[in-house]
């Protein structure tokens, strides 16, 4: 059974809004999900653990590309403060994989046109003194895919 402290927890880490409970379903964002549903659905919620981002970091860095920037610095930075950095931005923001992964190929995609001029290398990409190119392009991808949930295509 799936209790109101587990859903509180999921929206507490943005994968479900804010819910009402009553004795046979919840409502969640202006659904009502039968709790049996949920129970049955729970297991395939995208929630991202830092203690899982050693599993998909190196496939993360790969995106970026070989070499070295104009200052002689690899664009793949350095895995370990990739590592660090990358838990601490999981940890903080709760964005799941796949948008950290999207964010990031759109990232290099759009550097590729301008020739890597003045990108970062990786582990700056997640933060750099406080700010974080990564977080800007998860929030716009997130913003996208909410507002594109809200509308139904007849």
């Amino acid at each position: 059974m799936v209790s109101k402290e587990q859903l509180q927890q999921l929206g507490d880490k943005k994968v479900l809004g804010g819910f009402n409970d009553t004795p046979d379903f919840f409502e969640l964002q202006n659904f009502r999900v039968i709790v049996g549903d949920i129970e049955k659905h729970i297991e395939n919620v995208p929630i991202l653990e830092p203690s899982r981002v050693p599993e998909w970091i190196d496939e993360w860095r790969q995106l970026f590309p070989k070499g070295l920037n104009s200052i002689n610095r690899a664009y793949r930075g350095d895995r370990q403060a990739c590592l660090n950095k990358m838990k601490t931005f999981v940890k903080i923001h709760r964005y799941p994989k796949d948008i950290i992964m999207k964010a990031t190929q759109k990232a290099i995609k759009i550097a590729e046109l301008k020739n890597f001029e003045y990108f970062p290398q990786a582990h700056y990409f997640i933060d750099k003194h406080g700010q974080s190119q990564l977080a800007g392009l998860c929030e716009q991808l997130d913003d996208i895919a909410d507002a594109r949930s809200r509308f139904t295509v007849l």
